[in-house]
């Protein structure tokens, strides 16, 4: 850990957060997506139409293996961006977990479990848990989308997954995706979400 003075600390929040996001979605299987925008937004293409491409071939076959909890962060603020986001996971089968939200939502009721724990209710402690997080094992794959040498048109998930030798669930899961079926999902998106589409290019 990059922050020794606060490694134990650490630990005990990373698995409460864990626990929470496995208690809330149902699935031990977590993935990270991270998409950086503010500052690479013109070395990277992250707009909607890109990452809807991009996630749906990430994805592709993955429902075999039961539901994914996709840990999100970014820099984004736009608010409908990120709910455009938050549908594309969902429609894809997984569940979308916003990683700084629900890292402060623990870290908060962590806080009152100790004594002075309203001292690790900062940046700093935030930070140090979020790269614990990050780095943690029981993360299976991280997707990432940040500057022009880390802006992959696909990262799949499926042969990972094999390679781990995680239980497949869900013989039935179609094999490919379906481009007619894709196509009115993103319609729908683009449609509901058309005036961040504009912004947020």
């Amino acid at each position: 850990l990059r922050f020794p003075a606060y490694s134990t600390l650490t630990l005990q929040l990373k698995d409460r957060v864990f626990d929470s996001i496995s208690k809330a979605h149902q699935t031990e299987n977590f993935v990270s997506l991270h998409i950086r925008r503010a500052d690479g937004k013109k070395e990277c293409d992250t707009s909607l139409a890109r990452m809807w491409r991009y996630l749906q071939c990430s994805f592709n076959k993955t429902n075999s293996f039961g539901r994914l909890a996709v840990l999100f962060h970014t820099d984004e603020t736009n608010t409908c961006y990120l709910d455009a986001i938050r549908q594309m996971i969902e429609s894809l089968g997984n569940s979308y977990v916003d990683l700084d939200t629900t890292l402060w939502k623990v870290l908060q009721e962590y806080a009152t479990s100790i004594p002075n724990g309203e001292r690790l209710l900062n940046n700093f402690m935030r930070y140090n848990a979020e790269t614990a997080l990050d780095d943690d094992e029981r993360i299976i794959f991280k997707m990432e989308q940040r500057r022009r040498v880390i802006c992959p048109d696909c990262q799949s998930l499926y042969p990972t997954m094999l390679k781990l030798g995680l239980p497949i669930l869900n013989h039935l899961s179609s094999p490919t995706v379906d481009g007619n079926s894709s196509s009115m999902q993103y319609e729908q998106i683009s449609t509901k979400y058309s005036e961040c589409l504009k912004e947020s290019k």
